[in-house]
């Protein structure tokens, strides 16, 4: 059964699927790889593979058909980024072992088995009485009962840690919900907004979990683009809204005795009028009237 998947601000939030398990293409294959993507893609549909739209009624199929199609180079991005971070992290814990090393060393050759037999070692520094014999004597009980008690103690310790860490992979799975709820929602106002990129920032992200709503933590981060968008639509309609107060003012209809003549007297045609004309329509203008010639 496969784990839960948490978020982070470290972690891919935006993932679309589960890539444990998934045999990759590791990065000194990514050229040869990514040159092929179109053919293998073209192959598999003469070949017969099957179609998100053949395979709507088996979601196995349509995952497949999506991988190995329209959705085959970022798949394959992304199986590539996972073995790299795996990679990564196996690196740093053999570091972190090769630090170790001394230690276990000296521990082996003190109860006389192999260092490379972890479990041994184990073992061996379990059964040492020593260890909790100053510690027994200071509680008045007997070894065994100290290191039983201690045993619990551990076992209770990780079942502690096992259930927090479900509880925390409970919580990352609904506040993705929401999160993906309230994208949803501000969708119409928010056209550039792509929730998998934004989780990306741990800015972002960190809003999000204080709890600050999503739609307010994207406009903290986007404010100017956010403002040099509204500003750019909203000249276009107010230029759409004069284009369409011309045109209905060029076709209103004339009325009786008004033909060749504007309001207050003045020649139907710019061009007729005088300096002293067309100066006292300036100002009329400016004082806010509205003049057809």
């Amino acid at each position: 059964m496969s784990e839960p998947t948490s978020v982070s601000p470290a972690a891919d939030p935006g993932a679309a699927f589960d890539t444990t398990g998934v045999t990759a293409q590791l990065p000194d294959e990514q050229h040869t790889g990514d040159t092929a993507s179109a053919g293998a893609a073209e192959a598999g549909r003469d070949a017969g593979a099957p179609t998100a739209e053949d395979a709507s009624a088996d979601p196995d199929a349509a995952f497949e058909a999506l991988i190995r199609g329209a959705y085959k180079p970022q798949y394959d991005r992304r199986v590539r980024e996972t073995v790299q971070k795996r990679l990564k992290n196996a690196g740093e814990a053999e570091r972190a072992l090769d630090g170790l090393k001394p230690a276990l060393t000296l521990l082996a050759r003190k109860y006389g088995v192999d260092e490379a037999d972890l479990a041994s070692l184990g073992a061996a520094i379990e059964a040492d009485d020593g260890l909790l014999a100053e510690e027994a004597e200071a509680l008045g009980v007997p070894v065994p009962r100290l290191r039983e008690f201690r045993r619990v103690e551990a076992e209770n310790a990780a079942l502690r840690a096992e259930a927090l860490e479900h509880e925390a992979r409970d919580r990352a799975r609904a506040d993705l919900a929401r999160w993906r709820d309230e994208a949803e929602a501000a969708r119409e106002r928010l056209p550039d907004l792509d929730l998998g990129q934004e989780l990306k920032d741990p800015v972002f992200f960190s809003l999000l979990k204080r709890g600050i709503p999503l739609e307010n933590a994207y406009f903290a981060l986007h404010r100017k683009e956010e403002l040099d968008r509204a500003m750019t639509l909203a000249a276009a309609e107010a230029k759409a809204e004069v284009s369409d107060a011309i045109r209905s003012s060029a076709a209103r209809p004339t009325e009786n005795g008004a033909a060749g003549a504007s309001p207050g007297g003045a020649p139907g045609s710019v061009a007729a009028l005088s300096r002293e004309q067309r100066r006292d329509l300036i100002r009329r203008v400016q004082a806010g009237e509205r003049i057809t010639l």
